[in-house]
């Protein structure tokens, strides 16, 4: 086959291939992964390819090929790796905007192992970037004062003291209302009572 041909041929079936990562399933993953190892010869075009479908997914669907883009970077190594590299700070963080708290929560996490892959530096400056995201959207609560802190910090009560402290107030309650206890309450003396005759 003509290496023309036998490109656009690579990158077509690595195309269809891909739109069947909607969900994070490991085996679409690994396959992807060993294909595109497979097709060096194409590393940058593929690389767009994954780029891509980040960014067109849904919401629900840009994490599992991060994943990939992830699991690509970190097994094949070069030259994927300095593919990704110049769009990762847009890619990763367009993503980030995207989902919701659980989500970005795995992908902080993902975050934190690519150090070793895409260097500190990079890492570091996607990290800040993605915090002024939460902090922009009011998702990062600072204490406003050492008074909160000390009551944040402060252990909340058990059950069996709470319990206890429920108790105790019905029961004080109970004395203020003069509330008539199991056993009968003494009468009070009888008092001499004289009737006033009626107005003629």
């Amino acid at each position: 086959m003509d290496p023309s041909a036998l490109f656009v041929q690579q990158l077509s079936n690595y195309a269809v291939a891909l739109q069947e990562l909607t969900f994070n399933s490991k085996p679409i993953i690994n396959n992807l992964t060993i294909t595109a190892g497979e097709s060096k010869s194409c590393a940058e075009a593929i690389a767009r390819l994954i780029e891509q479908r980040i960014a067109s997914a849904g919401p629900e669907q840009k994490l599992p090929v991060l994943y990939l883009l992830d699991s690509v970077s970190k097994n094949i190594g070069a030259p994927y790796v300095g593919h990704f590299t110049a769009r990762l700070p847009q890619t990763f963080l367009e993503t980030y905007a995207a989902v919701g708290p659980a989500a970005r929560s795995s992908l902080m996490h993902l975050l934190r192992t690519w150090p070793p892959v895409f260097g500190a530096a990079l890492v570091a400056d996607i990290t800040a970037r993605a915090a002024a995201i939460d902090a922009q959207e009011g998702l990062v609560t600072v204490p406003r004062s050492s008074a909160e802190l000390q009551q944040q910090q402060q252990p909340a009560p058990t059950p069996t003291s709470a319990a206890a402290d429920r108790v105790a107030q019905l029961l004080a309650k109970s004395r203020a209302l003069s509330l008539p206890s199991s056993a009968p309450a003494a009468a009070p003396p009888a008092q001499s009572f004289t009737p006033t005759p009626a107005p003629a």
